[in-house]
């Protein structure tokens, strides 16, 4: 059945529109703000859904899961870090995928509680940790 759900929520997002493109375009753009507004009206629970989707894309191979991460550096995958760090009891300040000095000194107080060597880098090994701390 997952094959219909999938065919459903395409049907869906192909029929509603926001700003002038369907709910697919938005999701093509990675827009998660957009889509959600699409289907449920406004953006509560916006930081999860951006969570979900982007360990979806992960899984579905959209993004690469764990790529190496450093001060400075946005997006869907800073936010999944920023995620994992707030879940796991290490707070990076705000979950904007914006890496900045907060997500930095939470980076850096994992590693130092995990054992890890302390760089405050992200990469595919302390993603790995972090995902695994909270499965």
């Amino acid at each position: 059945m997952p094959t219909t759900a999938w065919l459903i929520a395409a049907c869906y997002l192909a029929c509603r529109s926001r700003s002038g493109k369907t709910g697919l375009e938005w999701a093509d753009r990675n827009n998660v703000e957009m889509v959600t507004r699409i289907v449920n009206g406004g953006t509560n629970g916006i930081g999860d859904r951006r969570h979900l989707t982007a360990r979806a894309l992960t899984a579905v191979g959209g993004i690469e899961a764990y790529p190496a991460l450093v001060k400075g550096a946005e997006g869907q995958a800073v936010l999944l870090l920023q995620r994992l760090l707030a879940e796991r009891g290490f707070p990076p300040g705000a979950l904007d995928g914006d890496f900045g000095p907060k997500t930095e000194r939470a980076i850096k107080a994992f590693q130092k509680d995990a054992g890890l060597t302390v760089s405050g880098r992200a990469d595919a090994g302390l993603g790995g940790k972090l995902d695994m701390a909270i499965a």
